[in-house]
């Protein structure tokens, strides 16, 4: 009888060992798929992510082009619109030239009628009658030869200015021409440079809602994994308890029970920095929040308790100081994404705690990378 009864034993272990074996095998299995499915999302992550800040770097190079370019047409506006006040001025200039020319001609015109034609008599007739003497008569002729030549010179000077003002205008013409060519080019590259921004914000869009939808991927993982985690712990508990439901024999030695992981209570306030330092070294998990792996607003959200909340989110919520204590948040923007995108604890002494490629770590605010991108500090 007691035979039968240690082979009933005997099978009814085996029994349980083969029922606990098989699924831990199988949730073993599924805990690898799902971490192997995690690193290669990470993977795709941080390459997203690389090709989003280079498409980024593009659309600032481009928007520096554009806003040059911009000033160049204004510029060239510019210069249209004076090169045109020059034109008036000049075609007004040669309209005053012209109309002084034409009046003194009508002057030296009549004069040259009444010098040969008179009623009775004619100038040079009283330069001869009325001339005192021979050497009297020499200075009166000279004199209306200069005054002859005198207008000769006048109309030719007028003629020369003239000439001169619309040479110049058609000089002004011709810059008019050219900068109106170049607005025009101008105009075409600032429509391209347009339509390459455009698309380069439309790739980077597009990049953007890839990494969100692995951002929820990956999220969605660490939940399944916690879950095949919990389900390993019942499977565990459960399992203890049927082996010492069978066990008739000697008593084995006490073997511990396992525990679920606890997760701590919020540190009181003063303790923030305390509670975060006990997770240096804890790997960087994109859309992480657990000792597991942690991204920065991730890493926030498991110190301070209370939901969790991207940077940005924090940021809008947060009370903005300009004198920071060991606790309160730093915010940095535009270092994967436009915007506030990273934040990390202030401990003192210039250094905070946060998420970073190399996991949970310290570093320096006054880092030439932390001092380009920080955006302030605030206060829960």
């Amino acid at each position: 009888m007691k035979q039968l009864k240690m082979v009933t034993t005997v099978i009814a272990t085996g029994l349980i060992m083969f029922s606990t074996v098989a699924p831990q095998v199988n949730a073993e299995r599924n805990k690898q798929t799902i971490q192997a499915n995690i690193h290669t999302k990470e993977q795709e992550r941080k390459d997203i992510m690389k090709q989003m800040d280079e498409r980024l770097n593009e659309i600032k190079a481009l928007e520096k082009t554009i806003a040059d370019n911009e000033t160049k047409l204004k510029q060239t506006e510019t210069d249209i619109s004076e090169t045109q006040k020059l034109i008036r001025e000049k075609t007004i200039a040669i309209d005053a030239l012209q109309k002084k020319i034409e009046q003194r001609g009508e002057v030296i015109k009549k004069r040259l009628v009444s010098l040969q034609t008179q009623p009775t008599t004619n100038i040079v007739t009283e330069v001869v009658i009325n001339a005192k003497s021979f050497a009297d008569l020499l200075d009166r002729m000279n004199s209306i030869n200069l005054l002859l030549q005198s207008d000769k010179s006048i109309l030719e000077a007028q003629e020369k200015d003239k000439a001169q003002v619309e040479k110049d205008r058609e000089l002004i013409l011709q810059k008019e021409q050219q900068l109106r060519a170049f607005m025009e080019e101008l105009q075409k590259t600032q429509q391209q440079l347009a339509a390459d921004r455009q698309a380069k914000q439309a790739i980077w869009n597009e990049l953007n809602d890839k990494l969100q939808a692995i951002v929820a991927t990956i999220a969605a993982e660490n939940r399944e994994l916690t879950k095949a985690e919990e389900r390993d712990f019942q499977r565990l508990s459960l399992n203890l308890q049927r082996s010492d439901n069978t066990e008739d024999t000697k008593p084995a030695p006490a073997v511990p029970t396992p525990t679920k992981p606890s997760i701590a209570a919020p540190a009181p306030a003063g303790g923030v920095v305390a509670k975060a330092q006990q997770y240096l070294g804890v790997p960087y998990v994109f859309g992480g929040a657990s000792p597991r792996g942690f991204d920065c607003s991730g890493f926030i959200s498991y110190i301070y308790g209370g939901g969790r909340k991207t940077a940005a989110g924090y940021y809008a919520s947060a009370t903005k100081i300009s004198t920071p204590q060991p606790g309160d948040l730093v915010f940095f923007a535009n270092t994967y994404k436009p915007g506030i995108s990273h934040i990390g604890i202030y401990v003192g002494n210039g250094q905070m705690i946060h998420a970073s490629d190399r996991g949970i770590a310290y570093s320096s605010l006054s880092s030439s990378y932390n001092q380009k991108h920080f955006a302030g500090y605030g206060r829960l």
